[in-house]
């Protein structure tokens, strides 16, 4: 026997067993007796996502829409299983009466980056101890002491559309501008001059790029944690985190310079930290300071996000004119009631402009699907049993659009949220739900109203014939974003 048969045999006998084993792994949920959708061996069900054509909500989408008479149906992310929910109450029963046994987020390889020790990637007591001390960051006592400085920031907000009126307006631009003010002014206690903001708001986005390589790299960091930890990959590029070590550094010394104390969340945090809420933590040798880590969650999660969801709100608002009016009209009921001017009890009252917002996140949530990991083995009440460590999804833009929960799903009728009774909370998640809710979105709602009650107060606005229609989502986004700009004409108001 020669070395060349020797060398040729040990191939195929190697070919064989990774063969056998893949086919082992993609039997996962035909063993469990789940309709799945059918894997491309390597790949699973991602190959569009590799190829740029559609993203990893059309996947589990798909899925969804593939077996309506099912409660539940696999999919595979590359090599690992993955279970799309459908039912609404195993949704319940998983997000919130039985979260003890799916408390833990699918964590990411992040080795030091963006995520590390915040909610997103701690588990069980540690994160149940920290999630309680940071509610108390987002009381409404809390956010109505920084009202004025999120009112201050929409002032640039009406001058730059004002400055504009002659030309098509790309609205994500304009809100860039707004967000940025408001995320520097309310996390970190600083004013941006035009320059400053540009800076800032270049960073925000550039964590979430929608180019080609950083999908990948987004796909490597949430698929296969060991190659990216050993890659150096984190969800937050090193210049952005160098970028906001130094702000948050300048921040903090600032802080420790001056006895009076800013209403803002860095500030906050500093004073659960004075306490001994938040410790210093030691991981792999690296000192992980929480004030550092949650600023920068902070100032990424609530920037990219609102400003994407403020756009889709004013995008479907220019295209319902008798809507417009109908938010102008409150708007304009509203403050004449609380003597002319916006307060923070006047925004929480705008309730059809709120309903609105609802709507839009309905067709556009935040995040198009949730993330959960069995922390406990669970046996729903069909029999399938879920182990520890299992990857569950719920995907969001489908539920969010099945006429069975929401009639007539295409239309844009914020009348669907005059009462919670209108409609099932377990098919509308666009802040997530149970414990694991989004804990900024009061701060996120409140923004969102402020700045749009402002802009309909002041301005009549429609689309522009330069924006692209129909619209038309971006395939390579993770989070929910126009594939195109989207342009507004505005007429001031008398």
């Amino acid at each position: 026997v020669t070395i060349s048969a020797l060398l040729f045999v040990t191939v195929v006998l190697l070919m064989y067993y990774v063969y056998i084993r893949l086919l082992d792994k993609y039997n996962f949920w035909k063993k469990k007796k789940v309709a799945f959708l059918k894997p491309i061996p390597l790949i699973g069900n991602f190959l569009p996502v590799l190829l740029l054509k559609s993203s990893m909500a059309d996947v589990y989408s798909k899925a969804y829409w593939s077996y309506p008479e099912e409660k539940v149906v696999g999919a595979y992310n590359f090599l690992e299983p993955i279970l799309i929910l459908r039912d609404p109450n195993l949704i319940e029963k998983i997000i919130i009466k039985d979260f003890n046994h799916f408390e833990d987020q699918v964590t990411v390889a992040d080795d030091g980056g963006l995520l590390s020790y915040t909610l997103f990637q701690l588990k069980g007591n540690t994160w149940r101890s920290l999630r309680y001390k940071l509610n108390t960051c987002f009381t409404n006592n809390k956010l109505k002491q920084m009202f004025n400085q999120m009112l201050e920031c929409t002032d640039e907000l009406i001058n730059n559309i004002g400055s504009n009126l002659k030309n098509d307006i790309d609205i994500k631009d304009i809100l860039s501008i707004y967000n940025a003010d408001i995320t520097a002014s309310c996390v970190f206690g600083i004013k941006l001059d035009r320059t400053a903001n540009r800076i800032f708001s270049e960073m925000v986005l550039s964590i979430f790029d929608i180019k080609p390589l950083s999908i990948f790299r987004i796909l490597i960091i949430m698929n296969f944690q060991k190659l990216a930890n050993v890659l150096g990959l984190t969800f937050m590029p090193k210049h952005v985190d160098r970028y906001m070590r130094e702000l948050i550094r300048k921040t903090l010394v600032q802080r420790t310079n001056c006895e009076q104390k800013s209403n803002d969340f860095v500030q906050l945090l500093l004073n659960l930290k004075e306490k001994g809420y938040l410790e210093y933590k030691k991981d792999l040798n690296k000192e992980i300071n929480p004030v550092d880590n949650i600023g920068k969650v902070l100032f990424a999660g609530g920037f990219d996000p609102v400003n994407n969801a403020m756009v889709f709100s004013l995008y479907e608002i220019a295209r319902n004119p008798e809507i417009q009016e109908n938010i102008r009209k409150e708007v304009k009921d509203i403050l004449n009631k609380h003597g002319g001017s916006y307060t923070f009890e006047a925004i929480k009252e705008m309730v059809y402009l709120e309903q609105c917002i609802q709507e839009t996140m309905r067709f556009f949530p935040l995040l198009p699907f949730l993330f959960r990991t069995c922390s406990r083995s669970y046996v729903t009440s069909d029999g399938l049993k879920i182990d520890k460590g299992q990857k569950l999804a719920i995907p969001l833009t489908a539920l969010h659009m099945d006429h069975q929960y929401f009639p007539e799903p295409h239309k844009f009728d914020p009348h669907r949220f005059d009462t919670v009774s209108g409609y099932n909370t377990n098919t509308y998640l666009p802040f997530g739900g149970g414990p694991r809710s989004c804990l900024g979105m009061k701060f996120a709602m409140v923004e969102m109203k402020l700045g749009l009650a402002k802009i309909i107060e002041k301005y009549k606005f429609r689309l522009s014939p330069k924006t692209k229609l129909p619209l038309e989502l971006n395939k390579q986004a993770f989070f929910n974003k126009p594939k195109y700009e989207i342009y507004l004409n505005f007429e001031r108001l008398i």
